[in-house]
Formats: structure tokens, sequence, C-alpha cells
């Protein structure tokens, strides 16, 4: 059914679905997991349950809450948005550059 919107001349923004919006939104989520990790002050921690293993800044116990999102994030959210993405990208791109061939052909 999209190729027959990509035939009918479809603009590149309707390429679009409403589960890609969801899935950027996951991209965020795991973005702003690393942001409030840099902005915590506190050092990386290479293990699933020790991300800020007893970091204290800012009157915040940083791990209290950190490991258990980390685990989420890393363990749940990061892999499923990559094989998300790395599979939608390349059927994006085709469906844009079919696009782009019939616009220019008319």
């Amino acid at each position: 059914m999209a190729e027959q919107g990509v035939a009918k001349g479809v603009s590149p923004s309707d390429l679009w679905s409403r589960r890609d919006w969801i899935w950027l939104l996951m991209v965020a989520l795991n973005a702003a997991y690393f942001v409030l990790l840099a902005l915590s002050g506190c050092a990386w921690q290479p293990g699933p349950f020790a991300f800020v293993d007893g970091c204290f800044s800012h009157g915040i116990d940083w791990n209290s809450f950190m490991a258990p999102l980390g685990l989420v994030v890393l363990c749940l959210l990061t892999p499923l948005t990559l094989v998300y993405w790395l599979l939608r990208v390349p059927q994006l791109g085709w469906r844009l550059l079919i696009y782009c061939w019939r616009s220019r052909l008319g």
C-alpha cells in the first residue's frame, strides 16, 4: 500500500509512519539518558548494575536511579532501536530514491 502512495506522488514527508516517530522518541530517550549521565558529573563504570558506582553530586545519589534506568536503556531500548533503524533506514532511502526518480520522470 505504501508503494501505491509513492507511485501517486506523495511528498517525502509522508513516507514517515507513526511508528517511525515512536522509534525516534526511543532514540531521544537513549540520548537523554547519556546526557543526564554526563550532566551528573559521575564517572562511567563498565558494568550493567554499576553505571555511576557510589557517586553523590548535587546532593543526589545518582546510582540509585541511573543503574535501573541504564539497565532498561542499555539492555532493552538501545538494541531494539538500533535494529529498527538499521532495517528502516535502507527502506526509507529506497522509497525516497523511487519518489525522486518518479518525480523527475514525470
